[in-house]
């Protein structure tokens, strides 16, 4: 693993966290549920690696059966999603776009609209926001900022919605 020193000292902290409420199977209370939410966000955020491989293989293991909604746990979804998409390619991303086409909970939609915006590679975010923005597309215009957000606040999106903003804010202000 190569980390900052910053973020090697988060890690360090964060480490022992993780890895104790991620063996557990139940909890006994909503703080420990909470604790297990964070420590997986954060571990994972910050590149630890049995984290993501945790993420990358439960996400693996949805595709193969999408109709399990049991294989993620529903505490950890988002960073599941993110993490995997981020690791992922093109085919982890169409996933979660087939799984929001048909969603219908808007609460999942949302999570899958977040984390789709997570992709590293940057023509998937541009086509991504294109999407977004694009009147008659799936992407209800309300959400459209949803989008835009989870595009921006990725490291490797920042440029893409930028660009994507100065090209197209005259016509995304009209909307």
């Amino acid at each position: 693993m190569n980390v900052y020193t910053s973020q090697r000292y988060m890690l360090d902290l964060i480490i022992p966290l993780y890895e104790s409420t991620a063996s557990q199977e139940s909890y006994d209370n909503v703080k420990q549920q909470q604790l297990n939410t964070l420590a997986t966000a954060w571990a994972c955020g910050l590149g630890y690696d049995d984290c993501i491989e945790m993420a990358v293989n439960l996400y693996a293991k949805w595709m193969k059966d999408p109709d399990d909604i049991s294989i993620i746990n529903p505490n950890i979804k988002k960073t599941v999603y993110c993490t995997a998409i981020a690791e992922g390619g093109g085919k982890e991303w169409d996933f979660a776009w087939s799984v929001y086409l048909e969603a219908e909970s808007s609460f999942e939609r949302g999570k899958l609209l977040e984390a789709m915006g997570c992709t590293r590679d940057t023509e998937i975010l541009h086509r991504y926001l294109e999407k977004a923005f694009t009147k008659g597309s799936r992407i209800k215009q309300m959400d459209a900022l949803v989008v835009f957000y989870s595009v921006a606040k990725n490291v490797v999106g920042r440029d893409v919605a930028w660009n994507f903003l100065r090209q197209n804010g005259r016509s995304i202000y009209e909307q």
